[in-house]
């Protein structure tokens, strides 16, 4: 990537900075699936908390209270071994090794499905039951409906464009 870059999206720029600064505070949620992989579940922001399978997670900036998408980056997600656990939250349904790291799909309680980094050398396998943890705040975005973009993109931290 360049030093500096320009997003732009259905013919008009949505943001513009340093590629570190738009992966880490996507001003929408199109930017952040473009810039890198993540996983998306539906939530609810109430208080500046993204209410989700995974709990109740700080955001990484104000987002509206109502329905939501929540985005999270594969780094961000932490997994344990559940043990024996009957009741676990999560179960591992696939792995792809890297060498000197893995992503580890993951299937929540409630059907959704996550992906996270792992070290090469975690012993995780399908089936297996695990205990997610989430490390740092998460990106929410008002849902749209299917088809329609909002009429205004929300402003991004620091330079950019609109």
């Amino acid at each position: 990537m360049a030093d500096h870059i320009a997003v732009m999206t259905d013919g008009r720029f949505t943001q513009t900075g340093p590629p570190q600064q738009l992966y880490a505070r996507p001003a929408t949620l199109d930017t952040a699936l473009l810039l890198g992989p993540a996983s998306t579940l539906d939530g609810k922001v109430d208080n500046d908390r993204a209410n989700c399978p995974l709990g109740a997670l700080p955001l990484t900036r104000h987002c509206p209270d109502g329905d939501a998408t929540i985005l999270i980056r594969p780094e961000q997600l932490h997994l344990s071994d559940a043990g024996t656990t009957a009741d676990t939250d999560a179960t591992v349904t696939g792995c792809e090794f890297f060498g000197a790291d893995m992503v580890v799909t993951v299937r929540l309680a409630g059907g959704a499905t996550i992906r996270a980094r792992a070290a090469g050398t975690t012993p995780f396998h399908p089936g297996q039951p695990v205990t997610v943890t989430v490390h740092g705040p998460v990106h929410a975005y008002p849902r749209q409906e299917p088809g329609r973009r909002p009429d205004d993109v929300p402003p991004a931290d620091g330079p950019g464009v609109r």
